[in-house]
This record gives structure tokens, sequence and C-alpha cells, in this order.
């Protein structure tokens, strides 16, 4: 069960995009807090997490252009945006791919 989700922060990281759009892919690193806890679907108990306290959590979103938009693609979950510092946009089209620092 996910309960009263707050998005606090959403923030694009990273864009590859190729002659070929079916490559393209962009990352979006995605911060907040929500409920989030199992029930069993036959006893209807609370298996794990909690029903009533929020957890903040950090993912990055990975999503990939499909044939009729963007679909997402990966979830990396406890994603640090200071891990990121790897990631650089890319274009293939103008082959212009920002320097390393």
């Amino acid at each position: 069960m996910l309960e009263q989700i707050n998005l606090k922060q959403a923030k694009v990281v990273n864009v590859a995009d190729y002659l070929e759009d079916s490559r393209d892919c962009l990352c979006v690193y995605i911060k907040g807090s929500m409920i989030d806890y199992t029930v069993d679907d036959q006893t209807e108990e609370r298996i794990s997490g909690s029903s009533s306290k929020p957890e903040d959590f950090a993912e990055l979103w990975k999503l990939v252009r499909g044939k009729t938009g963007w679909v997402l693609d990966e979830i990396e979950q406890s994603a640090n945006i200071f891990e990121l510092a790897h990631l650089h946009p890319f274009t293939q089209e103008n082959r212009i791919s920002p320097p390393s620092s």
C-alpha cells in the first residue's frame, strides 16, 4: 500500500539523444516521502512497513522513448544525487557530449 505520497523534488539529471529515436533515454532523480507497507491479500494483516509513519525515499527513474511516448524502463532505489555525477547529456545528432569534469 502506498499512501500520502509527497513529491519533494524531481530533476532531470541525464538525457541521451540518438539519431534513432528508439534509443533515446532520460534519467530523473525523484525525492519524496510516503507511507509504504505490505498487506496480506487474504488475511488483510500488515506484513511489513508502517501504516502510519511516512518514510523518505530517493530514486532514479530511467525513461526510454517508446512508439507512443516516454515509457518507464527502470527504477534505481536509494539513489543519491551526488552519485549521479558520472551522468552526462549526450546527443548523437550533433556529436556533442559535455567534457568530463
